[in-house]
């Protein structure tokens, strides 16, 4: 019976780490050999964010002549993002470790409008 467990579970794991695998080499490379890393949170497409990452590495790399990691956090919904924005905030307040440069672990809102980012 364990064997046939195994079997049954073999194409799941397969089917899970072909997009790790199918990945280009250069993209894994920068990733874990950046020096560099910024956090974006973003209601945004998966081309969107692919567009964005890749002119903004170019980008860095001319400017500052090293590389860096983009990781994208998508957590919904510009509403969403911002819930989620407030609540980190008000979990450090809550600690009592807000401070006015309190860190949530997100460099970066890229979307929503005029209002969201005011708030």
């Amino acid at each position: 019976m364990r064997g046939a467990s195994l079997i049954a579970f073999f194409p799941l794991v397969v089917l899970i780490a072909i997009p790790f695998l199918l990945r280009p080499a250069g993209e894994r490379d920068i990733f874990e050999n950046a020096p560099e890393k910024i956090v974006i949170i973003t209601p945004h497409t998966e081309s969107v964010r692919n567009e964005f990452s890749r002119a903004f590495r170019e980008y860095y790399k001319r400017k500052h002549g090293s590389d860096i990691a983009v990781e994208w956090r998508n957590v919904g919904g510009t509403s969403d993002i911002v819930r989620f924005i407030a609540d980190r905030f008000e979990v450090q307040r809550k600690n009592g470790s807000f401070s006015p440069d309190a860190n949530i672990g997100i460099d970066l809102f890229f979307g929503g409008g005029q209002f969201d980012h005011n708030r």
